[in-house]
């Protein structure tokens, strides 16, 4: 797209943005029908004004000359004609229902189905997947969050209720940010205001755990710099320690955790002064960190640096309990399970049948999803029950999942590939079918996957451009397949005919059905879209209609708290309120004294224990550390991906414009020390980075922030603009097999590589 400027003419609206979970309020500048400038929104309630380089760049996301604006065919390498909506949906729907037939529903997957963008109408998605009888849906958020997700399932009894940290309130008193560098990634709400607060006010302490000198540990009380790949060593003996010195909250654990003897034989016999060294941390720095723990309120926030390194299930998990025997769970500047105006993710059992396993790695679903790192073997091999049809939602997998050239080699063996996305992606490029839906500021929205503690905010937001006519909400795409697929039943008239009237009377109406069909229940947003969305002239609208009705009873609580009264009007008076405010409001609040009500274990207490983790961590000692983490034949390690300022998901396509002059990001960070030793002299020199899975040629940069004996790059290039590759793809260098062996999240920020200097001839060449 071309150099984009403001004018006086146009009118500012408020929205959100859609490239990341945090999704900011902004306001952006409408002339034309096209967003010519965006900033933050200062009337926003939970962002409060912030919006990152990438939100206030937003009219790059709009704009780019990546759309997809009519359905397309590909009829060979590169090459896509275009096709009518109903030739596209009856084809599809075709193919799909002959391969289920031909090899069973695990035969059929699906990719995201919405990520940011377009998340109600992922809804149907998800929907389309479920009706067909499939379990599988692989998401970035199982390339990161799963095992987070798995801790919380065995701790309080549901995966749906993740933890966030109450860091806002007064009664916080430490910030632990492990793997999180919050002074440039949010992953939080306000994450640079809040750690600057902790950061600046004498009576709060900003901890960080994190092997680099990042952004955050510049600022912080104290930067545990941590051997990469050895948290779950050092969480270890954080717990030791805690019973060691009888620093654990006892009064709480009495109160609130059930079953803390059954995991005391875990610590037993941590030399803890023995484990800081192999962590290659002071002992000191070890026992003031868990002293500050244990006698001051303390909330955590994990990130990459954790959920995404050695052991990452085992780490967080140990992370939790630690918060847990220091009474900081489920109580004031602690953290608490969060809350959000779409449905809760699922909770699926890793013991249950029910909870299909991959034929091939064995993955189980946690929240039904399954991880990113194992989808290749998944589909690459002769297996009955391979995954054969794959429907990818605004997904760029291409460049978001682990080990690209695996992936490229499996998505080739596939018999059907639809992306439904608004732009021509990496993905869309290799799919048989693309499906063009509108983006989120031509739909009604809501991106919903950022769950907040102790506030419940609405990012529902409304269109703020017009669409092409060639362009549906996701929604209706998704709809349209479940149609012609005959998967929607029949629903009677009187919810039609009330859905034209009084949305009271409707809401009544909808009830009484499903009370006498409860197995209806489970489908009612497919109920919603067909007899409301008509009237409210969109189906993602329907949908977070019902999200508000469906609600359960921990977000019903926090509305009520709001002053949204319980009954039939609470309903109502919420989706009015939302519809009035299109950049965002606050909708509930939580009580802390009802957190420990709403617990999903049997008893209503804390568990901490796990038969499934327990061997695992018993392994998780210096020695047998050691000979794991022994690559004789790699000298460094490799931290793939960093957040900046200037880098993103596979979903903001318009590169480089809006990064331009920011071409030093997208360089290997490497110790003047190491730098030496190479013979790499200056900065822009050309290098060769090295991993089991092959090499790439990229420019160094010389920095005392990156530790000795390692290297990083930024993540969120290499995605192809106008046929030129910006940056480079750090997944071509990362090895799918390198992962979480229980829950298969992948290892990227401990790779095992090399890094070598080229001669001038051979870059010539």
């Amino acid at each position: 797209m071309g150099k984009l400027t403001g004018s006086a003419m146009g009118k500012w609206k408020k929205t959100n943005c859609c490239l990341c979970s945090i999704s900011c309020g902004l306001e952006v500048e409408v002339e034309n029908n096209k967003i010519i400038r965006a900033k933050g929104d200062p009337t926003n309630p939970c962002s409060r004004g912030h919006a990152c380089r990438k939100g206030r760049n937003i009219a790059y996301f709009q704009h780019s000359d990546d759309r997809v604006h009519y359905p397309m065919k590909r009829v060979g390498e590169n090459q896509f004609e275009r096709i009518s909506w109903d030739q596209a949906l009856d084809e599809i729907a075709a193919k799909m229902r002959q391969i289920v037939d031909a090899y069973g529903p695990r035969a059929l997957a699906g990719t995201n189905m919405g990520q940011f963008i377009g998340q109600l109408g992922a809804t149907y998605g998800v929907y389309l997947l479920k009706l067909m009888g499939t379990k599988y849906r692989f998401s970035n958020l199982a390339a990161e969050l799963t095992g987070l997700y798995w801790s919380y399932g065995v701790m309080l009894g549901h995966q749906g209720y993740i933890m966030e940290a109450d860091d806002d309130a007064e009664e916080a008193k430490v910030l632990i940010c492990a793997g999180w560098n919050g002074y440039v990634s949010n992953n939080s709400v306000n994450g640079k205001r809040i750690c600057s607060k902790f950061a600046r006010d004498p009576s709060k302490t900003l901890v960080v755990i994190d092997p680099r000198k990042s952004e955050t540990a510049q600022i912080s009380d104290l930067h545990l710099a941590i051997r990469p790949g050895t948290d779950t060593v050092f969480w270890r003996a954080v717990i030791a320690l805690l019973i060691q010195e009888k620093w654990c909250n006892q009064a709480y654990m009495d109160k609130h955790i059930s079953d803390f003897e059954k995991i005391l034989p875990w610590f037993e016999g941590v030399d803890v002064r023995q484990y800081a060294e192999f962590c290659e941390l002071d002992y000191e720095d070890v026992y003031r960190f868990t002293k500050l723990m244990a006698t001051k309120r303390s909330c955590i926030h994990y990130d990459l640096g954790v959920i995404c390194g050695r052991n990452s299930t085992v780490t967080t998990h140990l992370g939790n309990i630690a918060m847990a025997l220091c009474g900081h769970m489920l109580m004031p500047g602690g953290i608490g399970y969060a809350g959000k105006m779409l449905p809760r993710s699922a909770h699926t059992d890793t013991k249950s049948p029910d909870n299909w396993r991959l034929p091939v790695t064995g993955y189980p679903g946690i929240i039904g999803l399954y991880p990113t790192a194992a989808f290749a073997e998944e589909v690459d091999n002769d297996h009955p029950q391979r995954i054969r049809a794959l429907i990818n939602g605004c997904q760029n997998s291409l460049n978001s999942y682990v080990d690209t050239p695996a992936l490229e080699k499996a998505l080739q063996k596939l018999e059907l590939l639809v992306t439904v996305d608004c732009q021509m992606s990496e993905m869309a490029r290799i799919s048989d079918y693309v499906l063009p839906m509108r983006s989120a500021y031509e739909s009604w929205d809501a991106n919903e996957i950022m769950m907040t503690f102790p506030y419940i905010y609405s990012r529902l937001h409304a269109p703020v451009v017009e669409s092409e006519e060639e362009v549906w909400e996701s929604a209706d795409i998704y709809m349209a397949l479940m149609e012609r697929l005959h998967l929607i039943p029949e629903f009677p008239e009187n919810l039609y005919d009330t859905a034209r009237g009084s949305r009271m009377e409707y809401q009544e109406a909808l009830l009484a059905y499903l009370n006498e069909n409860p197995q209806m229940r489970m489908l009612w947003p497919i109920i919603v879209a067909k007899t409301l969305g008509p009237v409210l002239g969109s189906n993602g609208k329907a949908a977070f209609w019902g999200s508000i009705l469906f609600a359960n009873d921990y977000e019903k609580d926090a509305y009520e708290n709001m002053g949204y009264k319980r009954g039939p009007s609470q309903v109502e008076e919420i989706y009015q309120d939302v519809i009035n405010h299109p950049g965002g409001l606050r909708v509930g609040k939580v009580k802390y004294d009802d957190l420990f009500k709403h617990l999903k274990t049997p008893d209503k207490k804390i568990h901490l224990y796990s038969d499934e983790l327990e061997p695992w961590i018993f392994d998780i000692t210096p020695e047998k550390e050691e000979q794991a983490m022994n690559h004789p034949e790699y000298k460094f390690v490799l931290f793939a991906g960093r957040h900046c300022e200037v880098n993103a998901n596979g979903v903001f396509r318009g590169q480089p414009g809006w990064v331009k002059g920011k071409s030093n990001l997208q360089s290997l960070y490497i110790h003047p020390d190491d730098a030496a030793s190479l013979g790499i002299k200056k900065d822009g020199q050309t290098v060769r980075l090295s991993t089991e899975n092959g090499h790439l040629d990229v420019p160094a940069q010389i920095t005392q922030e990156i530790r000795k004996g390692c290297v990083q790059i930024p993540h969120g290039f290499g995605m192809r603009h106008q046929g030129i590759v910006n940056g480079v793809n750090l997944n071509l260098l990362t090895k799918n097999t390198n992962r979480d062996p229980m829950i298969g999240t992948p290892y990227l920020r401990y790779v095992p590589c090399n890094v070598e200097t080229i001669p001038e001839e051979v870059i010539a060449q």
